[in-house]
């Protein structure tokens, strides 16, 4: 989990946040809200698409939802939901405008 603080090459952060399945969720959404904003986004959009048909996908998604609406200053709006959108998540695109609508 830590090893992953060691990596610079994006590259290899990106392959290495693919291993969820070894990684823990709340580690991983801290961590994905210090690096650069474009490789955040990267790895979430990887994310999306290789759990897209897995068990895991429900999990990913809401995952990836929320630490969107956390970071959505970071990330920008319009990034977040073509984000979702390239992968037809519009369940995503949803959950997401809802959460940051209503606090605004």
């Amino acid at each position: 989990m830590h090893a992953l603080e060691n990596y610079s090459d994006p590259k290899d952060v990106r392959r290495v946040v693919l291993n969820t399945h070894s990684i823990d969720l709340k580690w991983l959404a801290k961590y994905l809200g210090r690096i650069d904003p474009q490789l955040a986004m990267l790895c979430m959009s990887d994310l999306l698409k290789a759990t897209r048909s897995s068990v895991q996908a429900p999990q990913i998604h809401q995952f990836l939802v929320s630490v969107a609406i956390e970071n959505n200053q970071r990330f920008t709006v319009p990034a977040i939901i073509k984000m979702f959108e390239s992968v037809s998540s519009y369940e995503g695109v949803y959950m997401f405008l809802a959460a940051i609508v209503g606090n605004t």
